[in-house]
């Protein structure tokens, strides 16, 4: 073969091993998944990513929550809603532990009374070393609920007017406390008037059907549905555990004694028979 014939043959076999060699290195450089997934010839195209910006707040949008330390300034509709909101959902109800209790009688008097002695119903009768004018004291803080006068017949004898010029006050435990046979009533004692435990109520005495002076102490829960429940504001459980308390400067509460007992006399608000006590 003559040697330009040659020389031509191998210039052809180079080029087309080097045609070979680059469709080879092409190939292996763009399959480079490393999940195993069939190259960017297969790949759909990724469309770029859309940005989401809120719009800012205006004075009718709130956001639903504000990141802590937030210093925006809250507009009238949204206080508003708050208030309204938590004002309907948060209750007001007192611990009774946190209520002020106190002795009822003047501490700086030398006093005494007979633990459940008291006929008939579920009460105490407190005296006093210095007997009628004795200080009468708040035993609890409250408002005041009723101020009695004496109407007492002794002919009559009418259960209801027994305790003479009395006193009951609706303790902030929702209690009922009340005190009767005053020899008289402070004048700043009023219905709806706001007492803390301690003030001054008046002076022991011995109107309505008392044989001496001395005051009858009741404990109770208020009826508020009832025209006149004296059965049960005479007093319905032994007051005398938390008169002890109070002396000693404990805070015992009566109100669930108080729970108990109305649980088991429902009726008790509603009518004299409701109770296990005799009018008498």
């Amino acid at each position: 073969m003559p040697r330009w014939n040659r020389s031509r043959t191998r210039r052809a076999i180079r080029l087309v091993a080097a045609v070979v060699l680059v469709g080879v290195a092409a190939s292996c450089g763009d399959d480079d998944d490393a999940d195993g997934d069939e190259g960017w010839i297969n790949r759909a195209p990724q469309p770029a990513p859309i940005e989401t910006t809120e719009p800012p707040s205006t004075s009718d949008s709130v956001p639903s929550s504000e990141p802590p330390g937030s210093s925006g300034p809250a507009t009238s509709e949204s206080a508003t809603s708050s208030t309204t909101s938590t004002s309907s959902t948060t209750t007001t109800t007192i611990d009774p532990a946190d209520v002020a209790h106190a002795f009822p009688v003047d501490p700086e008097v030398s006093s005494s009374f007979t633990p459940q002695g008291h006929a008939n119903y579920q009460a105490t009768d407190m005296f006093a070393s210095a007997g009628c004018g004795t200080r009468l004291l708040a035993p609890v803080t409250g408002v005041v609920d009723e101020v009695l006068a004496n109407t007492y017949d002794p002919s009559v004898d009418d259960p209801a007017t027994r305790g003479g010029n009395a006193v009951s006050i609706v303790g902030d435990d929702g209690v009922r406390y009340y005190l009767a046979h005053f020899q008289l009533v402070d004048p700043a004692i009023t219905p709806g008037a706001r007492v803390t435990a301690g003030d001054y109520l008046g002076e022991m005495g011995d109107t309505g059907r008392a044989g001496a002076c001395h005051v009858h102490f009741g404990l109770s829960l208020d009826c508020p549905d009832a025209a006149d429940d004296w059965w049960v504001r005479r007093g319905v459980i032994w007051p005398d555990e938390f008169l002890d308390s109070w002396r000693n400067g404990e805070n015992l509460s009566p109100l669930p004694a108080l729970q108990e007992w109305f649980t088991e006399y429902p009726d008790a608000c509603t009518s004299i028979e409701g109770t296990p006590y005799p009018v008498s």
